[in-house]
């Protein structure tokens, strides 16, 4: 939800993603937002990021599944992940412009690609 988009238009590996305080810094934004979306809907998430997310990526060679898709230029998962998010967070009145911005980016890179502009 926060590395898998970030790497396909970065292009990095997991291990990239979270070479870098900025887009370390993005991941956490995103997954804050997508806790605030559950935490509206009464869903508690009892996740500690850096140890339950970010810090198993370190060194990790892993393209994300979303990257993949995109590097074969095939329709990604994207409206499934931070897209729904974005559809929850309506529900309840949530903002979530990371998340929003994200699935723009990523439903506009396999627009290029799958002749949907």
């Amino acid at each position: 939800m926060s590395v898998k988009p970030l790497a396909a238009l970065t292009r990095l590996t997991c291990g990239g993603m979270v070479a870098d305080d900025e887009r370390v810094d993005l991941m956490r934004d995103l997954m804050r937002e997508a806790e605030a979306v559950a935490d509206a809907h009464g869903i508690e998430v009892d996740v500690d990021y850096d140890a339950d997310v970010i810090d198993p990526l370190v060194d990790s060679p892993h393209r994300s599944s979303i990257l993949q898709d995109v590097l074969a230029e095939r329709k990604t998962e994207i409206d499934h992940i931070n897209g729904a998010i974005v559809e929850l967070a309506d529900e309840v009145d949530v903002d979530v412009p990371r998340n929003e911005t994200v699935t723009a980016l990523v439903r506009g890179l396999e627009a290029s690609y799958l002749d949907e502009e």
